[in-house]
């Protein structure tokens, strides 16, 4: 062999060398970037994947056929891809529900209900109170899910003991803050004793839900979840008391509204109190 076709066939087996050295290090790289932070269920899928390509490649490096090689390292960075992708979904779904509902403290009226819990929580701060209070978010398009926790209900015969959950025209909220003005606002009224339980609104009285149609176990009381349902689309705004769903109570609502809550109570040491969840 001439000394010219030597040196063709001693670089050929250094290029072949360096690939495969590459293909070794590409094949440890994937096996080291399973994706930080995952669940532990999409952590476990994820690695589960990775293993399988692992043992595909060691066995077809025992064969030394470089291109299958090559296709199963392409498939394992495709995977990582894959869970890198749908670990960012699962972050942003985190994010989604950290960006909750919570009360608004400039839109107090008369600065009549107290919050604390990062402005999640709120309650009369003293017995003959009443106040109206709103949420910071602006819903005007898209469907969503307000979740209130009746944290203290107090269980007294009295006239005065209501709590009013809610929404209000985001036009109107200037006109509540400063005057007292809710005419402007769908809500679920309860009334602890009476049978007092019914979708409202000033300038039209009554939604589709009236009280005379509420069974005995509608009303709110302490420890219940209730959730406002609001089709920003479709501009309607339905209620649930426990995964009891009671319907849609009106239609037609405006362009954009925010979470409205009255809380009164009038007689007794007890206190009303709601917690945004």
């Amino acid at each position: 062999m001439s000394p010219t076709n030597k040196n063709k066939t001693r670089n050929k087996k250094k290029q072949k060398k360096k690939e495969e050295e590459k293909i070794q290090k590409e094949s440890k790289n994937n096996e080291k970037n399973v994706p930080i932070g995952l669940s532990t269920k999409t952590r476990i899928k994820c690695e589960k994947k990775i293993n399988q390509n692992k043992t595909k490649i060691q066995k077809i490096t025992k064969l030394k056929t470089k291109n299958q090689k090559c296709v199963l390292i392409k498939e394992s960075k495709e995977i990582i891809n894959k869970f890198e992708k749908k670990n960012e979904k699962e972050k942003d779904k985190k994010k989604r529900k950290l960006n909750k509902e919570i009360f608004d403290p400039k839109m107090n009226h008369q600065n009549a209900i107290k919050l604390k819990n990062q402005n999640q929580t709120a309650w009369n701060p003293s017995e003959k109170s009443r106040g109206r209070i709103l949420g910071q978010t602006k819903y005007s398009t898209g469907k969503h899910k307000i979740k209130i926790k009746i944290d203290q209900f107090p269980n007294i015969n009295t006239e005065s003991n209501w709590i009013y959950l809610g929404v209000i025209n985001t036009e109107n909220r200037e006109n509540l803050i400063k005057n007292g003005d809710y005419e402007e606002t769908y809500y679920f009224r309860t009334h602890w004793d009476k049978n007092l339980h019914q979708s409202f609104q000033v300038k039209k009285q009554n939604g589709k839900l009236y009280s005379e149609k509420y069974p005995e176990n509608i009303k709110l009381k302490e420890n219940d979840i209730f959730e406002i349902l609001l089709d920003m689309d479709q501009k309607t705004i339905a209620f649930k008391i426990n995964e009891n769903n009671l319907g849609i109570a009106w239609e037609n609502l405006p362009a954009s509204v925010h979470f409205y809550a009255y809380l009164e109570y009038m007689e007794g040491n007890e206190k009303n109190q709601i917690t945004l969840i």
